[in-house]
């Protein structure tokens, strides 16, 4: 990972040339990349592995795994409490800051060797999705731990992930 924590990296030539041409041809996945790349604050880490597999025994094609932080300062929350005249008001614009400034700033995406290619969008699914919607993201995923294969499969975690790889195949640029 970058010690500035600030880029996308990949684990070897052919993931990098995967996912950019996927971004050449999907702004979807564009902006995924774009959403964890320089100047973010956010790395993503895309490489090949060990998955492991699901508590069933069912072996894991790939498997997104995230940090997530907040990175509102102090500073920034007070502003937001004197802007807002203080009192109630004061406060909930804080908590605003504080809720808005929360999201991933460490991912990880490792596949096996035999994922597919829409197994390797639906991965980069979650992390789109863990950017757009970090508690929705932490809540869905912790929701599908402990079910059954049928179950898992029909979970908001894998359907959010399913339905950005179907559209990140298409070309739309």
């Amino acid at each position: 990972m970058d010690l500035d924590g600030r880029e996308v990296t990949y684990g070897s030539p052919k993931l990098q040339v995967f996912y950019e041409n996927a971004a050449e041809r999907n702004s979807s996945v564009r902006a995924t990349l774009d959403a964890y790349g320089d100047g973010s604050g956010r790395d993503l880490h895309i490489g090949y592995g060990d998955p492991g597999s699901r508590d069933t025994g069912t072996a894991n094609a790939g498997v997104f795994s995230v940090k997530m932080t907040n990175t509102a300062t102090s500073e920034e929350q007070v502003a937001a409490w004197e802007a807002a005249g203080g009192g109630e008001a004061g406060t909930k614009a804080a908590d605003k800051v504080w809720d808005d400034s929360f999201g991933p700033y460490e991912a990880m995406i490792v596949l096996s060797k035999r994922t597919t290619k829409r197994q390797k969008l639906h991965e980069l699914g979650h992390a789109d999705h863990a950017v757009k919607d970090p508690r929705g993201h932490l809540r869905s995923a912790n929701d599908a731990e402990g079910m059954s294969d049928a179950d898992y499969k029909k979970s908001e975690s894998e359907t959010v992930a399913n339905e950005y790889a179907r559209a990140a195949a298409r070309k739309d640029k």
